[in-house]
């Protein structure tokens, strides 16, 4: 708190921060190297290795690789809905046979067929899910997790 009072509340950034280490490294490792002979005087090294990472590295986590148990619901209610459509469609094509650009039985058997498909791909991801307890699952990355950031968009890290 000392340090921020006589700065007059100034903070550096990441590239000041850079450049003092850049500029000050023979010091800084002077000072290191005091730091670890004081710590092993002290016997306060219990010859145990001990890292801490920060890092982020992004994962491959796209937004429509990776389902959430709402997501999938109205993904599969959607599918429902569309298959409605498919019906009716078919059923309105079989009423009135014409030649216009209306697509046919075989194009929207089709369409159902592949709809289907991924209905029940969704419904399986679905049962995954609430098997698992998991919140979220990625199809391309099982690790990673939509996590939320400042921008409020969402991107995907591993977990």
């Amino acid at each position: 708190m000392e340090l921020i009072w006589l700065l007059g509340k100034l903070t550096p950034d990441f590239k000041t921060i850079a450049d003092f280490r850049k500029d000050n490294l023979k010091p800084l490792q002077a000072v290191g190297r005091q730091f670890t002979v004081l710590c092993r005087k002290l016997d306060l090294f219990g010859g145990e290795l001990l890292a801490i990472d920060g890092s982020k590295f992004k994962a491959v986590n796209a937004r429509d690789r990776n389902f959430s148990e709402p997501k999938l619901q109205a993904l599969l209610a959607a599918a429902d809905a569309r298959l409605a459509e498919y019906f009716k469609a078919l059923d309105a094509a079989d009423a009135v046979e014409t030649a216009s650009a209306q697509p046919n039985r075989a194009e929207l058997e089709q369409k159902i067929a592949a709809l289907r498909q991924k209905q029940a791909w969704h419904a399986e991801l679905l049962a995954q899910l609430q098997v698992s307890g998991d919140k979220q699952i990625s199809v391309t990355d099982p690790d990673t997790r939509k996590m939320p950031v400042s921008q409020g968009s969402q991107v995907g890290y591993p977990a």
